[in-house]
């Protein structure tokens, strides 16, 4: 709490800078071992939460991607730059792999992560708000419906959030002795700069998008600086520049493979601003709750960031960073320099709503008004959290489209015979993962493979940079030796199961392979749509040839 007790001496020395960099007491605190309690009630229950459906929804297409990737080498994985992303998330999914199987081992970790981020946030809240508003923080993404999605999750979202939580804890510690006028070198600080060190660099080769944060980050408080004059923002810009300097330069090298990758993101499409607010608030706020409740969240959300307005003090600057600065960064530049703004990449947006809303607890002066608010705010995310929980197959929700049934569609193909055709060999794992004794073959040119996980790993072992995405996804010359010519295709395959034809397939490769079928003599039994995947089915020597209707989009 070093900023409540040099608040006054602060005023005395830097004037209007000190108020402002000032934090306000809450108006009373829990008494310590309560304080334990609470904090650790709320820790068993986000385990709770977050491993209670685990396993509930299929594998999707990334998720077998990173699974499949898992087994790669840990020499290749720091070597080889085979993806867009950094390889940090793909190494612990492997090191999961040596105690855990399948969906379990690629999702725990994210579970994991989704509930040690909470002890970064806590202790940076309790910092800034003390115990109230620090255990209403926590409360709020214990219970959040956008923090329960993605820790079921099996990428790299939660290992990033995490790290940079542990990064803004530390950087908010070093900004503010900063600014009392402590030395760059203190032995005070070098415990924090280590942490912040760590932290982001891990957080830079987990995700593309770390670079963009800290940048955010670091850039809103060199401007809170400005409070105490050109001269104290000067000085915080460049002695936050030094601290950063050690993970930047580490992190350099992959810079150049970031650039080099960004033409995969060439099918995103920039959202209008109006879509844009709509994904910022549901990435904050609860979902599947009544209009009352979700209203109620964000006024008590809204409140606590006016009266962050009205008495300003560290917190104000955290909240605007992650909920405000960020995902309109994110919005402007995407990241590899396309416009990427999707829920799982403005994640932080959710930490500035629970600061707001802790800062509401914590310094709310009408007593009842601020805890009838604050308990509102908290029922309609306890309501949105058991919604989550009891999801259905048909249920619509934030994450809705990172749920694919590939389990439901390919077990219920899996008899003998029945090979899975699909366009794309960057799904082959998903696919495959539910297979049984199914075939999953890939379509390419008017051809046919085969696949299995060493032809895919070598595949997805190359370096990305510099390839086209879709040729690099479809075909490599290792290929050649498991194309099946058609005449064997008609052979070996009795029925033949097209999967997502109208999402993986390139134009018009849809249209070439329904009537090659049916030139083979097969006929076309019907289409059944799996959450998100789309089966159509085809048979031989049935003596149909009719070609299906147009698929539905």
């Amino acid at each position: 709490m070093a900023s409540d007790h040099t608040s006054s001496r602060l005023q005395g020395r830097f004037g209007l800078h000190a108020m402002l960099m000032r934090e306000w007491r809450p108006a009373r605190k829990l008494p310590l071992p309560w304080e334990i309690a609470i904090l650790g009630a709320l820790l068993l229950l986000a385990l709770v939460l977050r491993f209670a459906t685990l396993t509930h929804d299929s594998l999707w297409i990334d998720e077998g991607y990173t699974l499949a990737s898992a087994g790669q080498s840990f020499q290749l994985l720091f070597t080889v730059p085979f993806d867009t992303h950094p390889a940090l998330h793909f190494a612990v999914v492997k090191l999961s792999t040596l105690f855990l199987d399948g969906a379990v081992a690629v999702r725990a970790p994210s579970a994991v992560f989704s509930v040690l981020m909470l002890a970064p946030i806590y202790f940076l809240a309790r910092r800034l708000l003390g115990p109230v508003g620090a255990l209403v923080t926590v409360a709020g993404l214990t219970l959040s419906f956008t923090m329960l999605v993605y820790a079921v999750n099996g990428r790299n979202y939660t290992q990033l959030l995490l790290l940079l939580m542990l990064a803004a804890w530390s950087l908010q510690v070093m900004a503010a002795r900063f600014s009392e006028g402590a030395s760059l070198f203190s032995r005070s600080l070098l415990g924090w700069w280590g942490i912040y060190t760590l932290s982001a660099l891990a957080a830079l080769y987990s995700h593309n998008t770390a670079v963009l944060y800290l940048f955010v980050l670091n850039g809103v408080f060199c401007a809170w600086a400005l409070g105490g004059g050109p001269k104290a923002a000067f000085t915080a810009t460049w002695k936050l520049g030094v601290v950063n300097a050690p993970a930047l330069i580490i992190w350099a090298p992959w810079l150049s493979v970031m650039v080099g990758t960004s033409g995969v993101f060439n099918w995103l499409e920039h959202q209008p601003p109006t879509t844009a607010l709509i994904t910022l608030a549901a990435t904050i706020g609860p979902n599947n709750v009544p209009s009352l409740a979700m209203g109620a969240f964000f006024l008590a959300v809204l409140a606590g960031g006016l009266l962050c307005l009205v008495r300003p003090g560290w917190t104000l600057p955290l909240i605007f960073a992650n909920a405000a600065a960020f995902p309109l960064f994110i919005w402007l530049i995407g990241f590899a320099f396309k416009p990427v703004y999707m829920e799982r990449i403005i994640l932080p947006a959710a930490i500035g709503g629970a600061l707001a809303l802790g800062y509401l607890a914590a310094h709310g002066r009408r007593r009842w008004l601020t805890t009838g608010l604050t308990a509102a705010a908290l029922l309609a995310s306890a309501g949105s959290s058991a919604s989550f929980l009891m999801r259905g197959d048909a249920h619509s929700n934030l994450g809705a489209q990172l749920v694919q049934d590939w389990r439901g569609a390919v077990t219920a193909y899996d008899a003998p015979g029945a090979v899975l055709l699909i366009c794309d060999s960057f799904t082959w794992p998903a696919v495959d993962f539910y297979r049984s004794d199914a075939d999953v073959w890939v379509h390419h040119d008017g051809g046919v493979w085969d696949m299995t996980i060493e032809d895919w790993r070598a595949n997805y072992g190359q370096p990305l940079a510099g390839t086209d995405a879709v040729e690099r996804n479809s075909y490599s010359p290792w290929m050649d030796g498991a194309q099946i010519d058609w005449p064997d295709v008609v052979a070996q395959a009795p029925t033949m199961v097209f999967l997502k034809p109208n999402t993986l397939c390139n134009d018009g490769e849809p249209e070439q392979i329904r009537a090659r079928l049916a030139a083979s003599g097969y006929g076309f039994i019907g289409r059944e749509v799996w959450r998100n995947v789309e089966a159509e089915t085809w048979r031989r020597d049935l003596g149909l040839s009719a070609l299906p209707g147009p698929a539905p989009e």
